[in-house]
């Protein structure tokens, strides 16, 4: 017989890996980053939709799909069959486009898994499943399964204008690792569209009038009154998404984020003065500004300082968006949390495995002892 000795660290490692896979975890993930379900590919969604709600239905939970209008579908599950379970989780399927295909290739190594979706936010949507599963005939657990998060999230609203909710807790995981995300900005995007009758140069006495440099000049001059990225802090922020066209018509996207409701008046404001034109909102999501003296929240930050006394566990303020912004409409105490999970959006995205072991301990523990049967 030949004796294989391995490090502590590729032990531990090798354990880590295969406690996540006790339940085909890993398995699952992998399985999910392979399909490319990028937001605007409605196709690839509902393939991730479709997919997802053949697992969970194996594991007894039950399912449903919505369908909204121009075919995206968007999935729900519960483990007691409520369409208003005790605790509602939130985590989505889609994915922002990936640098190259090969993202869609999960690898393993050093325990961890990349991939595109493995931070942002397949793993949270296997661990939704994990959850159901786990406390099946303990808490009533359900899960809205986003499929335009990356786009505005409006799945998640469709889905609580069909009626689907929570009666006690909601828990969207979608955020920082070791944090409660308590405040995130709230993000609208508006198209600015400039048009001028096409005329002869030839004929011209002057300088043509020209919409894409008109477009933007008016860009910079309310880029001006916005701080920029690394200055930005928690305050309102612009960014340009596209701009295209030329003389005789142009269009031009922004984005703007805001820590302040009602914000949204004045800032459509300075968009008119500052760059004119015709202006779409093409989406928006109001900000989100949790009470960090909720009890509920404290005692789930006690439990997370308790778990991992050497990280500096407290409540996070959000740049970002998360579909927090269109589930705070129900007024339940809510948390927003995420695993052990880094590179959302990069060519190196990849999330911890026993992150993932760990909150679904810290999870199950906190919901078994709040909300049992």
């Amino acid at each position: 017989m030949r004796i294989v000795r391995l490090s502590f660290r590729v032990a531990l490692l090798l354990a880590a890996t295969a406690s996540a896979a006790k339940a085909g975890d890993v398995e699952f993930l992998e399985d999910l980053i392979r399909i490319p379900s990028v937001s605007a590919d409605i196709v690839n969604v509902n393939h991730a939709v479709r997919f997802i709600r053949d697992r969970l239905s194996s594991d007894g939970m039950m399912c449903r799909i919505e369908t909204m209008d121009g075919g995206r579908e968007v999935l729900f599950a519960s483990n007691d069959g409520s369409v208003t379970p005790d605790v509602l989780l939130s985590a989505h399927l889609d994915v922002v486009a990936a640098q190259d295909p090969s993202q869609f290739v999960p690898r393993r190594e050093n325990g961890r898994i990349y991939g595109r979706g493995a931070s942002d936010c397949k793993e949270h949507c296997v661990l939704a499943a994990r959850l159901m599963r786990e406390l099946k005939g303990k808490v009533s657990v359900g899960c809205i399964f986003g499929s335009d998060e990356e786009q505005g999230g409006s799945s998640t609203a469709f889905m609580l204008d069909r009626g689907y909710g929570a009666k006690k807790l909601v828990i969207v995981m979608d955020s920082e690792q070791y944090a409660i995300t308590t405040r995130q900005k709230g993000l609208a995007h508006y198209r600015v569209t400039k048009t001028h009758p096409s005329r002869h140069g030839g004929m011209a006495k002057g300088p043509l009038p020209n919409a894409a440099v008109e477009l933007m000049k008016g860009y910079q001059e309310l880029a001006a009154m916005f701080p920029t990225c690394e200055d930005g802090g928690w305050r309102d922020l612009v960014s340009l998404v596209n701009i295209s066209g030329g003389a005789s018509k142009a269009e031009l996207t922004i984005s703007l984020r805001t820590a302040d409701f009602g914000s949204w008046d004045r800032l459509e404001g300075l968009i008119r003065e500052k760059i004119g034109g015709e202006m779409t909102c093409l989406r928006k999501g109001d900000p989100v500004r949790l009470d960090e003296k909720d009890p509920v929240l404290r005692e789930f930050r006690e439990r997370m300082r308790a778990k991992w006394p050497d990280r500096n566990v407290d409540f996070y303020h959000l740049n970002s968006t998360t579909d927090a912004r269109h589930l705070q409409r129900l007024g339940l105490p809510m948390l927003i949390i995420g695993v052990d999970a880094r590179g959302a959006h990069s060519p190196d995205e990849y999330v911890i495995l026993t992150s993932m072991d760990e909150y679904a301990d810290l999870i199950g523990s906190f919901l078994k002892e709040k909300y049992a049967k």
